[in-house]
């Protein structure tokens, strides 16, 4: 079902989650990322079934507003996104088919996104995760199979991914983190 919803909730205490704001515009299966100071939310699919290139993002500290970012270079929706302080990475998803395309946001710099790279296959509703230098994009579904496979690239080159490793077992609809940020 489409939202327009942020809720957050504050780590440091127990509690419910808080309604924040609201997105530009209504949608599911998008993805999201944060710079530490940003957070940033892109793509999705509307309640009518259409792929939106839509980039959003809102400081953090404030959650006061959301407000458009740019968009993204192909309208999709179940993709995912990890970003550092200084670099975005959106990848893959789903348009008519499964894509590997991976685009590239200045968290700090409202624009459109620009293209990065490429994964290793083509797929959708996969996990993504990084670190201060690296970011990795694990597992999906590739449009007849789930997939086991980890690509990763350096925040700071734009190239295509290579290929790190692979699941323990073929996975979509996963998520990811790390214990690293900025």
């Amino acid at each position: 079902m489409a939202s327009d919803t942020v809720q957050y909730v504050t780590v440091a205490s127990t509690g419910n989650a808080t309604d924040g704001t609201d997105l530009t515009e209504s949608r599911s299966s998008l993805s999201a990322c944060s710079s530490g100071v940003r957070g940033i939310w892109a793509g999705g699919i509307s309640g009518g079934g259409t792929n939106m290139n839509t980039i959003d993002f809102t400081v953090i500290s404030t959650l006061s507003s959301v407000d458009d970012f740019g968009d993204l270079t192909i309208a999709r929706d179940e993709l995912a996104a990890v970003a550092n302080s200084n670099v975005g990475l959106i990848a893959a998803g789903h348009t008519s088919t499964q894509i590997n395309t991976v685009d590239k946001i200045n968290p700090s710099s409202a624009a459109d996104s620009s293209d990065y790279g490429d994964l290793t296959s083509s797929r959708s509703f996969l996990a993504a995760a990084g670190s201060t230098s690296r970011a990795t994009f694990a597992g999906g579904w590739n449009g007849s199979s789930t997939e086991n496979t980890i690509d990763y690239g350096e925040f700071a080159t734009d190239a295509d991914l290579s290929d790190f490793s692979d699941l323990s077992v073929a996975r979509q609809q996963l998520g990811g983190l790390s214990d690293s940020i900025g």
